[in-house]
């Protein structure tokens, strides 16, 4: 039987701690310090952490051999997953994280080992959300990098170090982009409620205003939008290096509206929604002409807006009107 010598890894590198500052699903979280600010979050950004692969790889030994044809297979086929994973599950995460912690003691790892690893590694990309084919080609491209490893000195050292970098750079770039918060309707336009998740405009093309993660636009940049309820795009706006943006909307008609924000990187992915949404309501100030088209392409009618002031008092009370005599 082929008992050709693998790896464990590097001292420090505890891929328990690692992965579970990724995705806080493991127990052992203590002593991390790994947070949103560390996790690439632009296209460019997960391509440079890609692209600084062998750059991981050589901690544990600067003279080790990375044949070149392995490595470019590898982040070829890491750029395959950006922003299309989510959280894998505890279960397999600790698995992973024991089999590494197992091997510590040894200075060789069996190819029966080295295959366990192997699987426990596609285990977690599976649970992440890789396709079939994704994980196969990682796998094999792990395989082949052991196959290398086996011939240096310190084998099991290369492996086991090799194992926990390339996943927890996987599941980094893997990860979708960072959910923002909603983006809110700007002081100068209208009236905010206190818990800023509600507000009422005369302004048919209000701003709405926002933050999102600060410094995610060092490198690359983000774009964020305004959607309805059905998905349709009301405003985009372009995230600061401070992390600020604002959004003017679309002409929108009188009525309550349901908006969500979203965060766009350079090239098209999306994060999900915001969890919660901004319940806007737009109304014209009472004498103002409203043109409006009819459903039928026929006809187009012209209206006075008649509402009352009290009607937009009873949202939020303006301070532009004067208040209504009881």
């Amino acid at each position: 039987m082929d008992r050709r010598r693998f790896t464990p890894s590097a001292e420090g590198l505890e891929g328990r701690a690692l992965l579970s500052g990724l995705f806080g699903g493991s127990s052992a979280t203590t002593n991390n310090n790994v947070s949103v600010a560390d996790l690439p979050q632009t296209f460019q950004q997960k391509l440079n952490r890609i692209d600084h692969l062998p750059f991981y790889l050589r901690q544990a030994d600067p003279n080790r051999v990375l044949p070149e044809a392995t490595i470019q297979q590898l982040q070829t086929d890491m750029r395959s997953v950006i922003a299309s994973l989510h959280a894998p599950t505890t279960q397999v995460v600790d698995a992973f994280n024991t089999g590494l912690r197992n091997l510590q003691p040894h200075k060789t790892l069996s190819r029966e080992n080295a295959m366990r690893l192997n699987h426990s590694f596609g285990a977690v990309l599976t649970r992440a959300g890789a396709t079939p084919d994704q994980v196969a080609n990682l796998q094999a491209d792990m395989l082949e990098l052991a196959r290398v490893d086996a011939q240096s000195d310190q084998p099991a050292l290369l492996a086991r170090q090799d194992y926990a970098l390339v996943l927890q750079t996987t599941l980094s770039v893997g990860r979708p982009m960072q959910t923002p918060t909603p983006a809110i309707l700007a002081a100068k336009d209208g009236i905010r409620a206190k818990d800023n998740q509600s507000g009422v405009t005369h302004d048919h093309s209000p701003t709405m205003v926002g933050t999102y993660e600060a410094g995610a636009t060092k490198i690359g940049f983000i774009r964020m939008q305004v959607i309805d309820e059905q998905g349709n795009v009301l405003g985009t706006g372009v995230v600061d290096a401070a992390g600020t943006y604002s959004i003017q909307l679309s002409n929108l008609p009188d009525g309550t509206y349901s908006l969500r924000t979203r965060a766009e990187d350079e090239v098209g992915h999306l994060s999900l929604p915001s969890p919660h949404a901004f319940k806007l309501k737009v109304v014209s100030r009472p004498g103002t002409i409203v043109t409006t088209t009819a459903t039928t392409p026929v006809a187009t009618v012209t209206k006075t807006v008649s509402t009352p002031v009290s009607q937009f008092s009873q949202v939020f009370h303006d301070p532009t009107q004067p208040q209504a005599k009881k």
